[in-house]
């Protein structure tokens, strides 16, 4: 199917709901690949652009594809400079306490998806289930 990109209306009526909104970079840009004032100008302009369009500040930060290489220190550092206070990757998992906010794990959740699976992926019992699975296996 057509790959297409929220409008800021929609993006609007998903904060007005109580949705958190954060930036991205302004082309879809891999943060790493990256280098000097091009990183800064697709970080900083992606944030202005969300804090323009909500007349607010935005500061959470989504990794584009967010895959392990596709975020470092060094594009955590970044963030930091810039006042992004928390960033999503797109590593599947929980987050505890004392996890680094720039670096988050999310839980896949999709159409399908029934809320007692919801309930087990966020209780962590499913990733419990999952290991004994993997070491119960020959």
């Amino acid at each position: 199917g057509d790959y297409r990109f929220m409008t800021w209306e929609q993006v609007r009526t998903l904060r007005d709901a109580g949705m958190t909104v954060g930036s991205h970079t302004l082309t879809h840009a891999i943060v790493t690949r990256l280098h000097g004032d091009l990183r800064v100008w697709e970080v900083l302009g992606a944030k202005r652009a969300c804090e323009a369009a909500l007349n607010e500040p935005c500061p959470a930060f989504a990794y584009p594809n967010g895959r392990v290489g596709d975020f470092s220190e060094g594009t955590s550092s970044l963030l930091r400079w810039l006042d992004i206070s928390c960033a999503l990757t797109t590593v599947q998992g929980l987050n505890t306490p004392g996890d680094a906010l720039l670096t988050l794990k999310r839980m896949g959740v999709g159409d399908a998806t029934t809320v007692a699976e919801l309930e087990a992926q966020m209780s962590g019992f499913m990733a419990w289930a999952l290991g004994l699975l993997a070491r119960l296996r020959p």
